[in-house]
């Protein structure tokens, strides 16, 4: 007998994430940049993720297995990219299978840096706009 599909299962994977990663939805939020509203949708199962959200989530975590999230087949962790975490009182760090280290607030951070960026380019065209507009207002 067929098992009956639920499309909301999606949902208890990316809460698996956090909770495996020891996040909340305010970390989530900032790293990848969606509202905090909408992973609470998730939660509560009255939305489906965004496809921002899922690779988002496999971009900041490459160690999670990109077809467990999907279709909830195989293991959360991938074998071949495996990822420890240890405390080291300096934040989080990452042990990768291929033996190279990094620090996964600095991952985080990184992240909230290239939001950051973007919101400031934004704002900058927003300025250069305005400018344009007060210098035909004053040749006015």
């Amino acid at each position: 007998m067929k098992q009956k599909f639920d499309k909301f299962s999606i949902n208890n994977r990316i809460l698996l994430i956090m909770q495996e990663k020891n996040l909340n939805k305010n970390s989530v939020s900032k790293v990848i940049g969606i509202t905090q509203p909408a992973l609470k949708k998730i939660e509560n199962n009255e939305n489906l993720p965004s496809l921002k959200l899922l690779f988002g989530l496999l971009r900041v975590f490459p160690d999670i297995n990109a077809n467990w999230l999907i279709t909830g087949e195989g293991n959360m962790i991938n074998p071949t990219q495996k990822v420890s975490q240890n405390n080291t009182g300096n934040g989080q760090q990452l042990v990768l299978g291929n033996g190279n280290t990094g620090n996964i607030t600095l991952s985080l951070c990184q992240q909230e840096v290239e939001v950051l960026r973007a919101r400031l380019k934004d704002k900058e065209e927003i300025i250069d706009l305005l400018r344009a507009q007060l210098k035909k207002e004053r040749k006015k």
